[in-house]
């Protein structure tokens, strides 16, 4: 049962099954499937989480206060023709190779892996800084249950000694 792709194609279409093209005993071999984003809305709250990170949150409010629009400005034309430009064609690069980060840059060009390597680099190193902040986070947390802070005294020699 063969059908053509169009009228131009001189390549039949096959209709095989899964069985015929992978044997039971091969498909025990083959490399899984990558997994997949359960929900639209689960990838736009990771992507979110991913881009604004913690320097949006703590930094940039003090940062406006103090300098302005002086800072504000810089920060919006950046975010809008350098940081959405990367983001989008790196989603674009994952959406299309449907590959991890390093085997699609090299799949583009394999002087590529590098960026591949920068980025998974990247992420592991900005993952340990962010489980520091939360320790902190954590540590001052449980400080501040006992009756008297122990910053309340001297604050100096709390934080700098």
């Amino acid at each position: 049962n063969a059908e053509y792709m169009g009228t131009y194609s001189r390549i039949p279409m096959l209709e095989l099954s899964e069985d015929e093209i992978f044997p039971t005993s091969d498909r025990a071999k083959m490399k899984p499937a990558s997994e997949r984003w359960k929900s639209r809305w689960m990838f736009v709250v990771a992507s979110i989480g991913s881009a604004i990170g913690f320097g949006n949150v703590w930094r940039f409010p003090y940062l406006v206060h103090t300098h302005g629009a002086a800072f504000y400005i810089p920060y919006v034309i950046a975010t809008l023709f350098f940081a959405m430009p990367i983001l989008l064609l790196e989603y674009a690069i994952g959406q299309f190779i449907q590959k991890p980060s390093v085997e699609a840059f090299e799949a583009l060009s394999p002087r590529w892996r590098g960026v591949g390597w920068a980025g998974a680099v990247g992420n592991f190193l900005i993952t340990v800084y962010y489980n520091v902040l939360i320790s902190w986070s954590w540590v001052y947390m449980l400080l501040s249950f006992k009756p008297t802070l122990p910053w309340k005294s001297d604050t100096r020699v709390f934080f700098h000694d």
